[in-house]
């Protein structure tokens, strides 16, 4: 594979598919059709009360976003027996779910985040659909 330590694998792929789902939510944000900014969000909740700028909180929250992601690589190469991009969009549904149950609740923005947008959750199954991709296809090389 990519290196001879096998966590090594699993936190490289879960990077490169963090990377390249963050591109999308990049070209979604441009395009104002991601309802949502979740760097900004996370960057706010690691340092709470306004502490940061809105600048600094979305650095923050990029490094988190990018950290998370790279974490669940090493999750998945661990987890799931065969290696294929249908088992990285199966697995991708784990992390999105969570969100949805877990994280924006606890960031403010509702359960499946009901105080956003009716969208979110579609567009961050599509979001999540194409880092389970990416990590399923670089497992599988």
């Amino acid at each position: 594979m990519f290196f001879e330590n096998q966590f090594g694998n699993g936190l490289f792929i879960g990077l490169v598919s963090t990377l390249v789902m963050s591109t999308f939510m990049i070209i979604y944000r441009v395009s104002r059709r991601a309802p949502l900014n979740l760097p900004l969000l996370l960057g706010n909740f690691v340092y709470p009360k306004k502490r940061l700028n809105d600048k600094n909180a979305m650095k923050i929250g990029i490094a988190a976003h990018l950290l998370i992601g790279a974490l669940w690589g090493p999750v998945y190469w661990y987890t799931v027996p065969v290696k294929s991009v249908f088992s990285g969009l199966l697995f991708s549904t784990i992390p999105w779910f969570l969100m949805m149950v877990l994280l924006l609740p606890v960031l403010g923005q509702g359960f499946f985040g009901s105080k956003v947008n009716k969208y979110l959750p579609e567009v961050y199954l599509v979001l999540h659909a194409v880092y389970g991709l990416m990590l399923g296809y670089l497992a599988a090389l």
